[in-house]
């Protein structure tokens, strides 16, 4: 490097070896000592007074595309020159500088400032402090169970779970208890169980929908009974009332409603509205049937009725294992499981206001149609949630097609969801980002196929990938078992960056447990930096375990 005091400039060239994905915590103490080197060294080059090109700026283990760093604008300190490091269209990585003339004004308007790589170096510090952690609790402590649900209460520090399989006489229960979460670090939660003033309730279930519509409602819907049988009702319990009844939703047993079905879609909307589409019935027959009911409407239960989608030809073929995500008051479906075992790469928007299905266009940043962007045929059991709402970005990741044989990378597919007027479609989706690279363990090797996982997005926009399995141990419907415990949590910050790339995911492992109980729950704290798993430990007392991943 040249001294300021030196009127030559200098050339500087930075070859920086991608680290991989290591997991957060097992990195040694040099490539600790090299990371925090490179990423100093980003923040150097700002006041160097070199012209030359850097060929490779380092991110703590990813590659950035070759980008001239042309330095134009005087040094305030030595009359040198400097630069600006600018960062191309929100969720292109890229890195660029723009030329600066005399003035201090920009000779290009593609770019950003210093600021927002300094978010990135922020970003990867605080990936590398972020660690699991169990929650101590007092009080009593809900019984262990697996196949329960777990949800967050509206933007309170509060988790609620519900039925589940007993963990010791492999009972179905009908338990509703709520966790109040510690609001200060190294504080102590406290559970509380939720008694019905009557008896009535919905019957013990495991493996069913749960949802908080309108910060307000716990609603419940189908389930597995204890004979095997699957349920089709719906309940709703109200979380504000000190002493809640059950309300059983949708009418009399006789009213219309959805068949039982399983590997289904059911989201919620904003507004409260319920939405269940596809899945297998009993005979394992796809259906392609969708349903609506306004549960966060606080109309009373007799007037509370689940509405079916008219059929029509230009419907959704009937599918399970799609991937479904809720943006604003639209539903958007895609890919999925024919009935004949084919699969579907098709995207399609479901209207809940008046029932209605959309075909979504697919395009690239040109408005040209984009043709297998699920992959090859379609894709099935992949994972999918909305990175920004505001903006209609959302993320899909994992799965496989046919079979795991063709799996899909786990790297994420980046879209753009709008609403387009004027056309004969009305919604498309714009491909924002294609996986292109298959991310990679500490040792080199590629990390494997993932499907059935949860794809969940954190306050600070960072997305983390929980759970799911490699088909290598599966159930007589070819079902596989959630392997993946919280030390194979993958994490990595989505803000204004593309997400996925290998050094992209970060196997956050610091602090979790040795292993995570099959049948366990997850869910996100919509307004914090949390992760939180509720799985049980079979040590005598065979109670529940709440582990919590901060990202602060």
């Amino acid at each position: 490097l040249s001294s300021c005091s030196r009127r030559s400039s200098a050339q500087i060239y930075l070859f920086f070896r991608p680290m991989g994905v290591r997991p957060v915590g097992q990195r040694s103490d040099a490539q600790r000592r090299l990371a925090w080197s490179c990423g100093i060294l980003i923040c150097l080059l700002s006041a160097l007074p070199s012209r030359t090109p850097v060929d490779y700026v380092p991110q703590l283990g990813a590659t950035l595309p070759r980008r001239a760093l042309a330095t134009d604008a005087a040094h305030p300190m030595c009359g040198r020159r400097r630069c600006r490091v600018s960062l191309l269209d929100g969720f292109k990585r890229s890195c660029s500088l723009t030329s600066m003339g005399a003035s201090g004004d920009a000779a290009a308007d593609s770019g950003f400032d210093l600021s927002v790589l300094q978010r990135r170096i922020n970003s990867l510090r605080t990936l590398e402090s972020a660690q699991w952690r169990e929650v101590e609790v007092d009080g009593p402590v809900p019984p262990g169970r697996l196949w329960h649900s777990v949800t967050a209460v509206g933007d309170k520090d509060q988790v609620v779970i519900f039925g589940g399989v007993s963990s010791t006489s492999g009972d179905m229960l009908d338990d509703t208890w709520v966790l109040d979460l510690p609001t200060e670090p190294g504080g102590r939660g406290r559970w509380r169980q939720v008694f019905p003033i009557d008896q009535l309730r919905p019957e013990p279930r495991a493996h069913h929908d749960a949802s908080v519509v309108a910060g307000r409602w716990l609603v419940v819907h189908g389930g597995l009974l204890q004979n095997g049988a699957r349920l089709s009702d719906t309940w709703r319990l109200d979380l504000t009332e000190v002493n809640p009844e059950w309300e059983e939703l949708g009418g009399n047993r006789f009213a219309p409603r959805p068949m039982p079905r399983y590997h289904h879609s059911m989201l919620a909307t904003s507004s409260g509205k319920l939405v269940v589409f596809g899945g297998h019935n009993y005979a394992r027959v796809a259906l392609g049937d969708a349903w609506v009911m306004d549960a966060g409407s606080g109309n009373s239960p007799p007037t509370t009725r689940w509405r079916q989608a008219e059929l029509s030809r230009n419907d959704p073929d009937p599918r399970a294992y799609q991937a479904a995500v809720v943006l604003g008051e639209y539903v958007l479906v895609c890919g999925g499981e024919l009935q004949d075992g084919g699969l579907n790469d098709h995207f399609w928007v479901f209207d809940p206001a008046d029932r209605s299905w959309h075909p979504v266009s697919v395009v690239d940043a040109e408005g040209v149609a984009v043709s297998d962007v699920l992959g090859a045929g379609g894709r099935m059991r992949h994972s999918a949630c909305v990175v920004d709402e505001a903006s209609g970005i959302i993320a899909m990741c994992g799965g496989h097609g046919v079979s795991m044989a063709e799996a899909r990378p786990i790297d994420c597919l980046l879209l753009r969801f709008s609403k387009v007027s004027g056309t004969a479609i009305n919604f498309q989706c714009e491909v924002l980002k294609r996986p292109t690279t298959t991310p990679s363990n500490a040792e080199g090797a590629p990390l494997g196929p993932r499907r059935d996982a949860a794809l969940l997005r954190l306050g600070s926009c960072h997305l983390a990938l929980f759970g799911g399995n490699d088909a290598s141990v599966v159930d007589q419907f070819g079902d596989g078992y959630h392997q993946k415990g919280c030390e194979e949590t993958l994490v990595g910050d989505a803000s204004r960056a593309s997400i996925g790339n290998a050094g992209e995911w970060h196997c956050v492992a610091r602090g979790a447990p040795d292993s995570t109980s099959m049948g366990s729950a997850v869910t996100s704290m919509p307004y914090s930096d949390q992760l939180i798993v509720v799985d049980h430990v079979a040590d005598g007392k065979d109670v529940v375990r709440v582990l919590t991943l901060s990202i602060e």
